[in-house]
């Protein structure tokens, strides 16, 4: 089949369940949460879901990891009381996930390098939609700047977090 063609565009069977799983463990992750100290409003919250979410960007393609970061998020912000950051956050995370895939995206040459650049810049984006998203939801220019310490330090762990399980997994899978 031809890369590119219609029917390589298809979500098979497997793209199926495992788009699934990452959408699970991106929202399990996500409950693993604390919450920043002295955050101004409720959107100070750091947790884990960054990790698995730049995970199945970068493992198994931006489509699915658009898809796990912005349904994955999106449901823990419906279920768990942050209802009204879920459009925010199912563009956001959508959005993320799909810039850490296309730009880490199978490269042969130097993937560590890749793989470091896409989530940095994936995380880049996602600080600054979530500043301004807690701009337009509190109408305050200010209170999102503190709150971007929680999410920098989403970006640092899943970088120590998901570089060494990408090589591993790709070792192991054979994957790339």
């Amino acid at each position: 089949m031809k890369k590119g063609s219609k029917a390589s565009r298809k979500f098979t069977p497997f793209d199926i369940a495992i788009t699934g799983l990452m959408i699970a463990l991106v929202y399990v992750f996500t409950l693993i949460r604390m919450p920043l100290p002295g955050a101004l409003y409720d959107g100070g919250l750091m947790h884990f879901g960054t990790v698995p979410l730049v995970f199945a960007s970068i493992q198994f393609g931006r489509r699915k990891g658009a898809l796990a970061g912005a349904l994955g998020m999106g449901l823990f912000d419906l279920t768990m009381g942050y209802a009204v950051w879920a459009p925010f956050t199912f563009v956001i995370r959508g959005i993320m996930g799909w810039l850490v895939g296309w730009i880490a995206g199978g490269k042969k040459e130097k993937p560590l390098l890749w793989n470091f650049l896409a989530i940095l810049i994936g995380g880049v984006w996602m600080t600054l939609g979530y500043y301004f998203a807690q701009c337009v939801i509190y109408m305050n220019w200010i209170s999102g700047l503190y709150d971007m310490i929680g999410d920098a330090v989403q970006v640092l762990a899943a970088l120590l977090l998901t570089l060494p399980l990408l090589t591993l997994t790709q070792r192991v899978w054979k994957i790339k």
